[in-house]
C-alpha cells in the first residue's frame, strides 16, 4: 500500500467500526484515542481462567465447568492452544490475532473461542465481540484450519456464594454463527480507509470525537 506496511488486528477492525476518524488518526498520525486506567481484577480472572483451561488439556479432557455446558457434543480443546495467528494480504497488509482458546468440532472442525467477564449475565452478543469472533474465524482459515463459521464465547459472571468458600463464578456458553467474509470486508475498508489522504467523517456516537467538537466549539 504505497510502501507503507500496516499491521491490523480484531481490535482495530472494531477501531474503524466505532469511528473511521479515530481508526484514520491511530494508523496514518499515530494519534490514538486518551487511555484511562484499567481494573487489573480482569486481567487476574483472565490468567486464572486460561490455567485452568490448560490444566485440563495436557490430560486431554474438557475442564469440567465447560463439559457441563455441551453435555452430548463431540467437542475437544486443540491439544496445544492456537494462540497468535497472522496472514499478509497481497498488498502487503498484516492481519495478526490471538486466540483465548480453540475448539475441535466433530474431529475435524474448527472453532474459536474466546474468555468473556461480565457483572450480570447478557442475552446479546455485542457488534464488537461479534466481529472479533468474525477475524478469528478468518485467520483460521487463511492458516489451514477447517472451520464451520462457528463460534464460542464463554461469559463469566459472578453469583452470591459464600465467598470465604472461595469467589463463585458462573459460566454461559454462548454459540454464535460467524462471518469471516465481514471481518474481510472491514479489511478491505480498512485499507480504503488508510489510502485516503483526507480524515474521514468521525462517527456521530464517537464519544471522543464529540467531545473535541463541542471543546472547540466552545474554545
Amino acid at each position: 500500500m504505497k510502501d507503507i506496511t500496516y499491521r491490523l488486528s480484531p481490535s482495530s477492525l472494531n477501531l474503524l467500526r466505532d469511528c473511521p476518524r479515530c481508526f484514520w488518526l491511530k494508523y496514518r498520525l499515530k494519534i490514538d484515542r486518551p487511555s484511562s486506567p484499567l481494573a487489573s481484577i480482569a486481567t487476574g480472572l483472565d490468567l486464572n481462567i486460561k490455567n485452568y483451561f490448560g490444566k485440563y488439556r495436557v490430560k486431554g479432557l474438557l475442564p469440567p465447568i465447560l463439559e457441563k455446558k455441551v453435555s452430548g457434543r463431540n467437542l475437544k480443546l486443540v491439544p496445544r492452544p492456537i494462540s497468535f495467528l497472522k496472514f499478509i494480504d497481497e498488498e502487503g497488509v498484516v492481519f495478526v490475532g490471538k486466540l483465548d482458546e480453540a475448539l475441535i468440532l466433530d474431529d475435524k472442525f474448527y472453532a474459536p473461542l474466546d474468555h468473556k467477564t461480565r457483572a450480570s449475565p447478557t442475552q446479546n452478543v455485542h457488534q464488537a465481540y461479534q466481529l472479533q469472533m468474525d477475524a478469528y474465524d478468518l485467520l483460521l482459515e487463511k492458516n489451514g484450519y477447517k472451520t464451520k463459521n462457528v463460534a464460542f464465547l464463554a461469559y463469566f459472571t459472578p453469583r452470591s456464594g459464600e465467598l470465604h468458600l472461595g469467589f463463585p463464578f458462573d459460566l454461559d456458553l454462548k454459540e454464535i454463527k460467524t462471518s469471516p467474509q465481514r471481518a474481510q470486508d472491514f479489511i478491505n475498508k480498512a485499507k480504503d480507509t488508510l489510502l485516503s489522504e483526507d480524515i474521514p467523517v468521525a462517527s456521530p456516537t464517537c464519544q471522543f470525537c464529540g467531545y473535541i467538537n463541542r471543546l472547540s466549539e466552545t474554545l
